[in-house]
Order: structure tokens, then C-alpha cells, then sequence
């Protein structure tokens, strides 16, 4: 497939590379295949036409899997870099869905679907331990971090780590999100702080 694209870039910009493990001879003068465009992913009928020296031609068909190797791409959602608040009255923990932390791309469609590969709290004020403190919310797709107590001094933060899969099992690397939570509204939020 082409960078970036669900099709094969055009066939006629280079036929021979369909070619690879057949031999054609070396007295060609054109290779053409029917249709000549690109193709789209999955398993599609090809015709080709090649033409020698001399004027003698060959013709065949066959068909050729298309498939999709090209991974997605996940990014940081937020302009911050990452994700932050302190609690609404009631409230225990921060969670955010996992695309509201990453966007994730991919030349494909559907959409790729964005997972959960590990959390852990990387500093914090008081902790029950980073697997109490940061924990994937049960069939709702949210990360959540535990907001320390709210006389502490320092936030709770998380390093949230995500990819992204697409429809044929491409994957992402992990990218790394930090969560940073403070158990009351900071004197000074950062930006892009908000209750939660």
C-alpha cells in the first residue's frame, strides 16, 4: 500500500515491483496491468500484459492480496501535553476517557480502536500503591487516578501508557500521557487544570 493511503499507489508507476519473484525475461519493452490505478485493501483480480522485443506479448491474469502493514499513529490529545484536575465535591478519582487523552489515526478505515497498556503512578503525595491508585474504569474505556488526600502538599502523578490497533492488527507504539492530580483546586492551576 502506499504511505498513508488504503490503496496501492498507481500500478503503472512501478509494474515491476508486482513482478518481484516472476521472471519476465530481459528483453521487456512494457509491462501493463488492467486496472492500471491503485487498488484497495483486500483481494482484487489484476490482468497483465507484457511486450517484448521482436513484438511478441504475454498475457495473464491473477489475483493479488492487498493488505494493510502500515500502523496508526497516536497523539496527545491535550496542547498541555497531558491531563490534569482536582476533584468536584464527591468525587474520588480523575478519569478520562482514552480518547480524550490520545487521537489516534490510520490510513484505513474503521477508526482504530485505542487500549489501555499500563499505568502507574510515577510520583505522589500519600499512595495506596500505583495499581490502587491508577486503574482502567470496568466496561466504561476510562483510565482513572485517585486523588490524594486533600491536605496534601504534592499531586498524584500517573504515567498513563497507550496505542492504538487498527482493523488488520496494526499497532502503535505505546505513547505516554501523564495524569497529574491534586486532591484540592492548586492556588496556582496549571494550565489546562480543571475540576473533574
Amino acid at each position: 500500500m502506499a504511505k498513508g493511503k488504503c490503496a496501492t499507489g498507481k500500478i503503472a508507476d512501478d509494474p515491476y515491483a508486482l513482478l518481484v519473484n516472476t521472471t519476465v525475461g530481459d528483453t521487456v519493452t512494457s509491462v501493463k496491468f488492467s486496472p492500471a490505478g491503485s487498488l484497495k485493501q483486500g483481494r482484487q483480480k489484476l490482468k497483465v500484459s507484457v511486450k517484448y522485443a521482436g513484438g511478441a506479448t504475454a498475457k495473464a491474469s491473477c489475483d493479488v492480496d492487498v493488505s494493510d502493514r502500515e500502523p496508526p499513529t497516536v497523539s496527545v490529545a491535550s496542547k498541555s501535553g497531558g491531563a490534569c484536575a482536582w476533584p468536584k465535591p464527591g468525587k474520588t478519582a480523575a478519569c478520562y476517557p482514552l480518547k480524550e487523552l490520545v487521537r489516534a489515526t490510520d490510513n484505513c478505515r474503521p477508526a482504530p480502536t485505542v487500549t489501555l497498556t499500563g499505568c502507574a503512578v510515577t510520583a505522589s503525595a500519600p499512595s495506596n500503591g500505583s495499581a490502587a491508585d491508577c486503574y482502567q474504569e470496568s466496561g466504561a474505556g476510562s483510565v482513572c487516578v485517585v486523588y490524594p488526600p486533600a491536605g496534601a502538599v504534592a499531586p498524584r502523578v500517573a504515567r498513563v501508557s497507550l496505542r492504538a490497533v487498527d482493523a488488520s492488527k496494526n499497532s502503535s507504539p505505546a505513547l505516554n500521557v501523564s495524569v497529574v492530580v491534586y486532591g484540592a483546586k492548586p492556588a496556582s492551576p496549571p494550565q489546562g487544570c480543571k475540576p473533574r
